[in-house]
């Protein structure tokens, strides 16, 4: 077997690991984390004073942020979230409500049914994910369209990995093409700092 497929083999024995210990927690549990993460970001200094957040909406056991989605929108935040528009990219919609601008999309994830957008050049990028590590590696469900839309966002635009302190591992493995996020956010706190 050569390196790249021991790669792809080692990230998919930590996605079934991760994916098993997130799925055990539970539905109190995942609640009262849900509700520390959301409270975390708010009181979050960048995400008060920004005015663009690319959100996202839960799937298959990811942290839920609808309440906090709901926050950012009460007050006037400008709220983007991703659909998927070909097997191998995600477009960003705007969105004014969650419950009348969201349907069932690819993978039976909820997708805004709104029309794309230019992609923001600042704000905060909220990146759900199965595993993450202190240096802002991100394992996500494999298929690479958050390290596709990454790179299309302008430099201003910081990303915060969402997750569930359970979803943090030492080390993830790294390839070329994986992006990194700026800064982790869990129900214990913020892991790490890069803005």
């Amino acid at each position: 077997m050569d390196s790249e497929n021991e790669q792809a083999a080692r990230k998919s024995v930590i996605r079934q690991r991760v994916r098993s210990l997130r799925g055990s927690l539970s539905s109190g549990e995942r609640h009262e984390a849900d509700e520390r993460i959301c409270d975390v970001l708010w009181r979050m200094d960048l995400l008060q004073e920004c005015h663009v957040v690319i959100g996202y909406r839960s799937h298959r056991g990811e942290a839920n942020i609808d309440r906090l989605l709901e926050h950012l929108l009460q007050s006037g935040k400008t709220l983007f979230a991703p659909r998927v528009v070909s097997p191998t990219e995600l477009d960003l919609c705007p969105v004014r409500n969650l419950q009348a601008d969201f349907s069932a999309g690819a993978f039976g994830i909820a997708e805004p049914n709104t029309s794309a957008d230019l992609a923001p050049v600042e704000g905060v990028i909220l990146v759900p994910g199965v595993a993450f590590d202190e240096n802002g590696v991100r394992l996500g469900s494999g298929r690479g369209y958050y390290d596709r839309l990454l790179p299309r966002l302008g430099l201003g635009v910081i990303s915060i990995g969402v997750a569930y302190e359970c979803q943090i591992v030492s080390d993830l493995p790294f390839d070329p093409w994986d992006q990194l996020v700026d800064c982790v956010v869990t129900d214990v706190g913020i892991l790490r700092r890069n803005f």
